[in-house]
């Protein structure tokens, strides 16, 4: 009986050494260069849900031009506030904040956006 109890001893002996060298394998890991939680919001002006999901063209907004005529665009303003134990190398993120105003244009295909406006936060250096 007590055979039996030593080689059932065994596995679990090995099971324990194998669990410690992969937690001290896991902890030498070097530190990502990047890390960042934030919070996101977003609006634009198209119809919901968003054509951007699920189309390569945005919303037609028939007569909202000056001329009247058929026009697709995505104007939109997404904002970003950096979260607690943020970095990038040795640079902390923490609340920071970006705006950022766009128009993602008509055809999504070319990968092109009309135009972006990037709006940092005064004390992001």
């Amino acid at each position: 009986m007590r055979i039996m109890s030593r080689l059932l001893m065994l596995p679990v002996l090995v099971l324990a050494v194998g669990l410690l060298f992969l937690d001290s394998a896991a902890q030498d890991k070097a530190k990502p260069d990047f890390d960042m939680n934030a919070t996101y919001i977003e609006a634009c002006s198209c119809d919901m849900f968003c054509p951007c999901y699920f189309n390569m063209h945005s919303t037609n907004h028939m007569g909202m031009s000056e001329h009247s005529m058929e026009e697709h665009f995505c104007r939109a303003n997404l904002v970003l506030k950096v979260g607690k134990d943020s970095y990038y190398k040795d640079v902390k993120l923490d609340g920071a904040k970006v705006w950022i105003a766009t128009d993602l244009g008509s055809d999504w295909s070319t990968g092109k956006d009309s135009w972006l406006v990037v709006n940092f936060d005064p004390s992001v250096t």
